[in-house]
Parts: structure tokens; sequence; C-alpha cells
């Protein structure tokens, strides 16, 4: 028969099991909440950076010059056509003020004569470091047959003004901590006269957008 004191022993023994087993899921609740929360709180503090000390900002592409790389007029012959030769060297620097890499596709320069284009140029693709910046030489030839076509080449000419634009596009991505990719188009346009007389650049203005 079983005596009250190895009853009460064995009641004792399974309460210290029982006691053993809430006190270790306790704990394991205990390391879950914590777990949780410290991964919680990573998330805020990822989020909290990319929208702010990491959040995408504005590449920028800066024409720093445009010079006449090569200017010419004259008349072609039996034909009696007049002719036009026109180069421009745009000295250009791209800026990048993320904390990310900016990479970038190839870009194009175009030139365009009262609305119409008249040249273009291959800027090609690269990648900026993170808070850098790169500059970069195109050459921007003009199409004589496009440029003599347009109704204002005549009166201009005596003038002796031409007026042109430049438009730059460069598309690309900045990804913030390997993470979020943004796309970015930078754009920069650029308006200048050219004179006939002195074959320089008589006047010289850019204004840049930016589309995310």
């Amino acid at each position: 028969m079983t005596t009250t004191e190895e009853v009460g022993t064995v009641e004792a023994g399974e309460t210290a099991v029982k006691h053993r087993s809430l006190s270790r899921r306790k704990k394991c609740c205990i390391c879950t909440a914590v777990t949780v929360g410290i991964v919680l709180v990573l998330i805020i503090v990822i989020i909290i950076l990319i929208f702010t000390l990491f959040k995408a900002k504005d590449p920028r592409i800066n024409i720093n010059s445009v010079v006449l790389q090569n200017f010419s007029t004259g008349i072609n012959l039996p034909t009696f056509q007049p002719s036009v030769t026109l180069t421009l060297k745009l000295n250009i620097t791209v800026e990048n003020p993320n904390r990310a890499g900016f990479a970038y596709n190839n870009g194009t320069s175009y030139l365009f004569y009262h609305g119409d284009e008249v040249g273009q140029a291959l800027v090609p693709a690269g990648r900026i470091s993170a808070q850098g910046k790169e500059t970069m030489v195109t050459l921007v030839h003009i199409q004589a047959d496009r440029f003599l076509a347009n109704s204002n080449f005549t009166s201009d000419i005596k003038l002796g003004l031409l007026p042109v634009s430049s438009q730059t596009a460069l598309s690309g991505r900045v990804r913030i901590l390997k993470i979020i990719t943004r796309h970015v188009t930078a754009t920069t346009v650029c308006d200048l006269v050219v004179s006939v007389s002195s074959r320089n650049i008589q006047s010289f203005h850019c204004s840049y957008k930016v589309k995310l």
C-alpha cells in the first residue's frame, strides 16, 4: 500500500516539474517578446534612416561651359545654297548627393534650332559613387540639312545671331541600403545664342529638372 508520505512526495515532484515547465515557458515568452521588440526597433530605425539620412535626393546635371568648337557658314556650289557647320562642346558635371551610388544609362544631348532637332550626341553610361560627381565632355554636331530647312535660318543669318538650345537627359537609379531602388531622370536645358560675326557664344543660360 502507498503511504501518505509517498503520495505527498509524488505530488511534490509533479508540482516541481510543472513549476519548471511553466518557468521555461515564461522564459521562452520573454525571449520571444524581446526578439520581436528588437526586430521592430531595427525596422523602425531602418525606415527612419531611409526617409531621413538615406532619403533619395535628386542627381543634377550641371553644364559648366558651352564652347563653340566649330562654326562656319558659306555657299554650296553649284547650287548656291547656304551651308553651315556647327559643333558645340559641352562640359558636363553630374553630381550625386545621395549616400548611395547612382548608376545611369546612356544619355543623349540634343541640339535644337527654333524647336527643330538638328543634332545630337551620346553621353556614355556610367556610375557615380555616393556623394560623388563626374565631369565629362561631349560634342554635339548639327545636321546641316535640318538646320537649313528651318524658315528662320536666312533671317537669323542676316541678323548675325543664331539662337539654339541643347537638352541633355540622363536616366538612372539610386539603390538605398541595397533594398530600395529609386528611378530618376535628370534633364538640363540650355539656351544659347551664337554670334555669326565673332564665331562665339554670345549668351548662355541653363535650367534643370528632375523626374522621379
